[in-house]
């Protein structure tokens, strides 16, 4: 079956379902709401143009939330009557506003350049910063889950980061992580690295036979890696890391 599309007139760029509304961070075009009681027929019944580039959204009823780009921030919509919506608060962020996620409270914002920010929103229209975390790169998008909240990095992969206290946020222990694998002629290394530093590569044979070795500088978050490798079978392969953890992988070059 082929179901209809709709086509905003902005870059549509993350929705948000609310009963039979359909609420579309629509770029440069702000937001856009859609009625999509029959699914096969939806119907656009309103929209509020946003001065920025709306690229997040997260709905607490009747509140929309919308991370609206540099010089923008943080945009708070009163939808009661999504025929009508009308904002109701705002906070400009340090740097790109490009995702947002509620969580009890609180909405947690990836803003680019800007790392990850926590602002309270429990009092609108009234909103203040209570913590934020300086990530490595391009903070991109964020999920939380309660516990913890999962920021894309771009570059630096993702971050994983906890909550003690909203003016505490520091990064988990989530794990430093190694991938290897290799063709005719090298080993490929993807590391990611809690810490910067310098990792010691050693590459053993299944006779236990140290083969390689190979110090090598990382950077905070993702390192990619290329080392010629002459041999062919099964390798077993220990990198320790500046954080001081070790972490283990085989490589298998036919």
């Amino acid at each position: 079956m082929r179901f209809p599309i709709t086509i905003p007139p902005g870059i549509a760029h993350k929705v948000f379902v609310v009963s039979n509304l359909l609420f579309v961070a629509d770029g440069p075009e702000g937001l856009r709401i859609v009625d999509i009681t029959n699914p096969l027929s939806p119907v656009e019944i309103s929209y509020y143009n946003t001065p920025g580039n709306a690229t997040g959204i997260y709905v607490l009823y009747p509140y929309v939330f919308l991370a609206d780009g540099s010089s923008s921030g943080i945009r708070v919509i009163d939808v009661s009557n999504p025929y009508a919506p009308y904002e109701i608060a705002q906070y400009i962020t340090p740097g790109e506003a490009v995702d947002v996620y509620y969580h009890i409270g609180y909405i947690a914002v990836a803003d680019g350049l800007g790392g990850f920010r926590v602002l309270d929103v429990s009092a609108l229209p009234y909103i203040y910063e209570v913590g934020y975390y300086d990530t490595p790169w391009f903070a991109k998008s964020v999920f939380g889950d309660g516990g913890a909240f999962y920021v894309a990095d771009q570059s630096a992969g993702f971050l994983v980061l906890g909550i003690r206290s909203f003016t505490g946020i520091y990064e988990s222990e989530a794990p430093d992580y190694v991938s290897v694998g290799g063709g005719k002629g090298v080993l490929t290394f993807r590391i990611v690295s809690t810490v910067p530093g310098n990792a010691n590569i050693k590459v053993y044979n299944t006779a236990g036979k140290k083969v390689l070795t190979k110090d090598y500088k990382v950077r905070r978050g993702a390192n990619e890696l290329i080392l010629e490798f002459p041999y062919k079978g099964v390798f077993i392969v220990k990198v320790d890391l500046p954080s001081g953890k070790t972490r283990t992988a085989t490589a298998v070059i036919r």
